[in-house]
C-alpha cells in the first residue's frame, strides 16, 4: 500500500508575489529504507537485481 505525504514549498517569484507549490511524495512498502538506524520492520538487504 502506498502512503502519501505532501511537502509544501513557499517562495516569492521575481514580481514579489508569494507562490505555493505542493509536492506529493508516495512511500512504498516493498522498497527497504537501507538505513542503519531503521526501527521499522523493513528488511535492509542489499540484493541487486539485474
Amino acid at each position: 500500500m502506498l502512503e502519501k505525504s505532501d511537502r509544501l514549498l513557499r517562495f516569492k517569484n521575481v514580481n514579489g508575489k508569494n507562490v505555493s507549490v505542493v509536492r506529493e511524495v508516495y512511500r512504498r512498502d516493498d522498497i527497504p529504507c537501507q538505513s542503519t538506524l531503521c526501527i521499522g520492520d523493513c528488511t535492509n538487504t542489499s540484493a541487486k537485481t539485474g
